[in-house]
């Protein structure tokens, strides 16, 4: 380090602190921020807390690989199953299944860190390690986390109960594991991980196999790969995924929301005036893949593509992801005008700068596919992890040669933290309510007598979830199968005689 160990030690406490404060905050008043529950959100939770005490779905079927809810895509057994454990814990309140989802993005942090410092080899030439290079590896891995920790592409739907976060925790996991070892165990342990990411969330199973090609590569390029490990790691990867194969191969359910969204799709193409040849869909395809790179999207308000995933102020970027770039962009623009003198072109700094590029377009392939709500920030969720990869990175490679940019990047999060979570706990609820059903939580809060759930059911008969969750919850002595049969009763009577 070129500067003194004390202040070295004070600020690398100072970071780790804000990273503690920003991640307990990220189970702070859970019931209310978001305020309500969203209709996806609703699914889940019905469906795992009818599975958690009678056995059975929301719909009263037996549980499966998948759970059909009738709409949208099948929810995952990797989200699922898990969480009726989580529930017999914590129960089945919002907050609880919010806590959920913090709970899984707070191990996609752990494992991140993980992952930081087992692959800062890759920036070290001589391969030797020292006491000095596990310090510089602790400080590269507390800049990724704390970068991962505050940024604004995840934040809001990490204390929301979708299982897109989740494929976040099974992917950088998998991603450790992959780097750690050539044992059998650890192969193996890559390989069941990155499948359950594919079992998770759609985009995934689009992203997995592509990265492949360059997780592969840079595997072997500096850590070397064994016919044995590789056969574990495939094997493991292929029987855990067959299930899931035949699952689309067989069922079309798993298919459906992709049909509806995806730039292949009759109607979508006959709404932008095209017919469907190669040269049309590549040039669609392109237009979206391009529209996750606008300003407006990367650094401005991602919202304008998607309330429910941001802020309206932010964009997917938070202040030290930006300037991380500016940093990184010197780096480059040093590099260029010594190109000259091949010693200061470090070999694994440009194989992990090269590496966290293409897994970062990788990621948003998946979402360039789709013809709706894009750039949209769930889709390219996958490509976030290699985006924070690349941020601790290039701060951390400006610090080693200019050391007071520790100063200056300590401060800037400490100021993006406060003036990020202030506008997400005081702002974001209010702009966001009619997104999570607040009317629907509030009548249901407010119902004391019979009449008063009779009135929500009629308001609620063409919303089974709304309705079976709130009755289980809030009205006493409900059970998932006497909620349902409420609900089918005030349905069918509302289908029958055309009630709005």
């Amino acid at each position: 380090m070129t500067m003194p160990k004390l202040r070295y030690h004070i600020l690398f406490i100072f970071l780790w602190v804000l990273i503690g404060i920003v991640n307990c905050l990220r189970f702070y008043n859970l019931e209310d921020v978001p305020k309500g529950f969203h209709v996806d959100e609703l699914s889940s939770a019905t469906t795992i807390q009818c599975l958690a005490t009678e056995g059975r779905d929301a719909r009263g079927n037996k549980p499966d690989v998948f759970l059909n809810l009738g709409y949208g895509t099948p929810k995952p057994p990797t989200y699922i199953y898990p969480g009726i454990l989580w529930t017999k814990i914590f129960g089945y309140s919002i907050a609880s299944f919010h806590g959920y989802t913090a709970f899984a993005y707070t191990l996609f942090l752990i494992g991140l860190f993980f992952l930081s410092r087992r692959i800062f080899p890759l920036f070290i030439d001589n391969r030797q390690a020292t006491a000095n290079d596990c310090s510089k590896a602790s400080l590269f891995a507390a800049l990724t986390t704390l970068a991962a920790s505050l940024s604004p592409w995840s934040w809001p739907v990490s204390r929301v109960a979708f299982e897109s976060i989740f494929t976040l925790a099974y992917l950088i996991w998998g991603l450790y594991f992959f780097f750690k070892s050539n044992r059998t165990f650890s192969m193996m342990m890559a390989g069941f991980l990155l499948s359950c990411a594919m079992y998770t969330y759609p985009p995934t199973r689009a992203q997995v196999p592509l990265m492949l090609i360059p997780l592969i590569f840079l595997r072997h390029k500096q850590f070397s790969l064994t016919f044995k490990g590789m056969a574990a790691f495939f094997s493991a990867l292929m029987i855990t995924s067959v299930p899931l194969a035949l699952k689309i191969i067989f069922d079309k359910s798993l298919l459906n929301r992709f049909r509806e969204l995806s730039i292949f799709s009759k109607t979508f193409l006959e709404s932008q005036g095209k017919t469907g040849t190669f040269a049309d869909i590549v040039g669609i395809f392109l237009n979206g893949f391009k529209l996750h790179f606008s300003p407006y999207f990367l650094f401005g308000s991602a919202s304008r593509h998607s309330t429910l995933d941001m802020l309206r102020c932010f964009g997917i970027l938070g202040w030290l992801d930006v300037l991380g770039l500016l940093c990184g962009l010197g780096w480059i623009v040093y590099l260029c005008f010594r190109w000259k003198n091949k010693e200061h072109w470090p070999a694994g700094h440009i194989f992990f700068i090269v590496f966290c590029v293409v897994n970062i377009m990788i990621g948003f392939v998946p979402s360039a596919l789709t013809g709706t709500d894009i750039p949209n920030v769930l889709r390219i969720i996958g490509a976030l992890p290699f985006m924070m990869l690349l941020t601790g990175f290039f701060l951390y490679k400006t610090i080693s040669v200019f050391s007071p940019m520790m100063e200056i990047s300590s401060a800037l999060a400490l100021i993006f933290a406060i003036v990020f979570l202030r506008s997400y706990f005081l702002a974001y609820p209010n702009e966001t309510q009619g997104l999570f059903s607040i009317w629907s939580k509030g009548e249901a809060l407010a119902a004391k007598s019979e009449d008063d759930w009779v009135r929500f059911l009629c308001r609620h008969s063409s919303c089974n979830f709304h309705a079976i969750y709130y009755l289980m919850n809030y009205k006493k002595g409900e059970t998932c199968q006497s909620a349902r049969t409420k609900w089918e009763f005030f349905y069918n009577y509302a289908l029958k005689h055309k009630v709005q």
